[in-house]
């Protein structure tokens, strides 16, 4: 028998139809775990290129039995087929799915860091995990994902703007 694990992920889109774009990418999520709920959509300011159209941002709450290297493959071969590919850093994209915690399961290699390096410091990440769970904790600081907001002073708007297109 194997164990499920639960897991968190964000994703973003600031390329085309950035709705549908989270919609397509949640239904391949859903092939690849047990279990998906969905964060409210926020939209937010892109970083890096002043020029790049605004982000759409979602969480998902998933569950599954691959390994977190496994799920990791997964997950960029469903960014592979909705036309991401990495030219530079933070450059405008179809979709990114990134993963943000894997239960209570830190790790640091060249390939994968879980928790997510960046997660605190990004509030499009973070609220909308609030929305899933308000009580996530990050394993390597032992911090409430929500103690992370009142640190954040990067200036940058993100705003609910309804639920997540099922």
């Amino acid at each position: 028998m194997s164990l499920s694990t639960e897991v968190y992920v964000s994703i973003g889109s600031n390329v085309g139809d950035r709705l549908l774009n989270l919609k397509s990418a949640g239904s391949a999520l859903k092939n690849i775990s047990k279990s998906v709920e969905f964060s409210d959509v926020y939209i937010s300011t892109a970083r890096g290129f002043i020029t790049q159209p605004e982000f759409f941002n979602a969480a998902c709450k998933l569950t599954t039995i691959l390994s977190p290297w496994n799920f990791l493959d997964q997950i960029r071969t469903i960014e592979k087929n909705h036309g991401r590919y990495r030219i530079f850093p933070n450059a405008p994209r179809s979709i990114d799915i990134d993963l943000i915690l894997w239960g209570g399961f830190s790790v640091k290699t060249s390939v994968l860091e879980i928790p997510h390096p960046r997660f605190r410091e990004r509030a499009f990440v973070l609220l909308p995990l609030m929305d899933l769970n308000p009580f996530a904790v990050d394993p390597i600081t032992k911090n409430r994902i929500r103690d992370f907001l009142g640190e954040i002073g990067d200036g940058n708007r993100t705003e609910s703007i309804g639920q997540f297109p099922l």
